[in-house]
């Protein structure tokens, strides 16, 4: 716990906040306000409490590895003597819940008193975890080993080893790492879908061959979209936006929904996927080992994607054999 000493307003406070980076970036941010008590009969000065030591929760290790944040609300007791005496309610991503009331229990506060006797109170402590924006940027690697969070026992290691070494695909984000346990977004999925398509047409020119007369992929671009120019929610500043705007300008495919949006941020479902595969590349392109699983609605991990795009590989590359 990161522990923040508060110097004494010279004048009631009654709302706090607080921003810490941790060593990995990620930031909390907290909030607390005390709720004005009911006042006893008589009372006639009211000095209002406020934080000496708010505490930044740790952010859960499993709520970092898949990038979640949110904002946890916990409303608790604040004894007579300033410190809390129980929690009454939290709400929010359950997975930050016990990381911020345990944060609220170890908050103090100074007393609040009414003519100079202290009351408890109630104060309701707003905790906002941020993760690092790891997709600010990629970073392609050339060797597996600089990818330093992928293990040589991890099940996804070879694929990560093929796509890093053989065909030059795999890429992670700003810290360095893979995050091979991260869910993959669809601007992942975009970027890696345009270094899939410009590797195959890379390989089909070296055969002397032309992509679209070997079915090699099949553009989909339904709303006609003649530049990335009209998706309405593309940032610029993201790292996949360069591929969205190759995809359509290149390859004739536009990833977005009716409403013109790309949804860069979008979890990739494997139903999402197999469908995007399957329409732009092919049944065939799609790994027997994925078109049997059942719980097609789940999330893909970035390292299943590798495993999937690697096995896909075997099929596609065979196409573009001189």
């Amino acid at each position: 716990m990161n522990r923040i000493p508060i110097v004494p307003a010279i004048f009631s406070l009654t709302l706090f906040s607080a921003s810490v980076l941790s060593q990995n970036n990620d930031r909390v941010d907290v909030f607390t306000n005390i709720a004005r008590p009911d006042l006893p009969a008589g009372c006639e000065k009211l000095e209002m409490g406020s934080p000496i030591e708010s505490i930044t929760p740790e952010y859960p290790p499993e709520a970092r590895s898949i990038r979640l944040g949110g904002a946890v609300k916990v409303i608790a007791e604040v004894g007579s003597n300033g410190s809390v005496a129980k929690i009454k309610d939290s709400t929010g991503p359950e997975a930050l819940q016990q990381a911020a009331r345990i944060a609220t229990l170890k908050t103090r506060f100074s007393v609040t008193r009414c003519d100079g006797v202290p009351l408890a109170v109630e104060a309701s402590m707003t905790y906002n975890f941020v993760p690092f924006a790891l997709t600010d940027r990629y970073v392609a690697q050339k060797k597996i080993e600089d990818f330093p969070d992928v293990a040589p026992d991890s099940p996804f290691y070879e694929a990560i080893l093929t796509l890093t070494e053989n065909y030059k695909l795999a890429f992670g984000y700003a810290d360095g790492k893979y995050h091979a346990d991260a869910p993959l977004t669809k601007g992942d999925f975009a970027h890696s879908l345009r270094l899939t398509l410009d590797l195959l047409q890379q390989r089909a020119e070296v055969a002397r061959k032309i992509p679209r007369e070997i079915d090699l992929y099949f553009p989909t671009n339904p709303r006609r979209l003649k530049t990335a120019e009209s998706i309405v929610d593309l940032d610029s500043r993201k790292p996949y936006a360069a591929s969205v705007r190759f995809l359509i300008s290149t390859y004739d495919i536009a990833l977005v929904d009716e409403n013109l949006r790309f949804g860069g941020n979008l979890l990739m479902t494997q139903r999402d996927i197999i469908s995007f595969w399957q329409t732009i590349f092919g049944a065939d392109a799609v790994p027997v080992n994925f078109r049997s699983l059942s719980d097609v609605d789940r999330v893909m991990s970035r390292g299943e994607f590798a495993l999937f795009v690697q096995e896909s590989l075997y099929v596609l590359t065979y196409k573009v054999l001189p």
